[in-house]
């Protein structure tokens, strides 16, 4: 899977595999191991990379990867069970060889635009149910098959949405801060920084 362009203000790594997830479905990584690359991807931190390759599982995926490059050896410099010394520049130097050459061949490639990408919400019960804060749910009868237009219908009877609906402007009834793949130190201290100096 390939994401290149930069990202809009307020989307995160998150948002990005939810988008992935959203447009591929929670199966469309089944009987896959997914390396993830591109500019968007080069650009994340080590903690942004983790969350995106967690949740290839959401995908369906055996699961994901990210060649390691300067951002990786960055992260694992000093760390207590990361080599030391002579060690580790015999470990970089075999590190630095474990990427998928120019001329690799995948079973199935995707391509993305980053810049197209909004803040994500997930409007049903599933991750494969998601879309941009800014757009609508779906209509089913659109380009659904009838068993997703079911699964659809009965989905939005839980969350009490109809299809068609506008996201914004959605009451909020409660926020879980630090769940799963956004529990981060980096998810936590953004979480911070826009409660600050606001009622919590």
């Amino acid at each position: 899977i390939i994401v290149n362009g930069q990202l809009k203000k307020g989307v995160t790594s998150k948002d990005i595999i939810l988008y992935i997830i959203s447009k591929l479905t929670p199966s469309g990584g089944t009987g896959f191991f997914i390396e993830y690359s591109g500019s968007t991807i080069n650009g994340l931190t080590m903690e942004e990379r983790m969350t995106i390759c967690n949740m290839s599982i959401e995908l369906g995926a055996r699961g994901g990867l990210i060649a390691p490059d300067a951002t990786t050896f960055e992260y694992l410099k000093d760390r207590e069970f990361a080599p030391k010394g002579e060690d580790l520049e015999k470990k970089l130097a075999w590190w630095k060889t474990v990427y998928s050459e120019p001329y690799s061949v995948f079973d199935k490639e995707c391509e993305f635009n980053a810049f197209v990408m909004g803040p994500m919400v997930t409007y049903g019960t599933n991750p494969g149910m998601g879309v941009s804060i800014f757009g609508r749910i779906p209509n089913g009868n659109s380009h659904f098959t009838a068993e997703e237009s079911k699964e659809l219908e009965k989905s939005l009877n839980y969350m009490g949405f109809n299809q068609g609906e506008k996201m914004l402007g959605k009451k909020i009834d409660y926020v879980f801060i630090g769940s799963c793949t956004n529990g981060r130190i980096e998810d936590l201290r953004l979480a911070a920084s826009i409660i600050k100096g606001r009622k919590k």
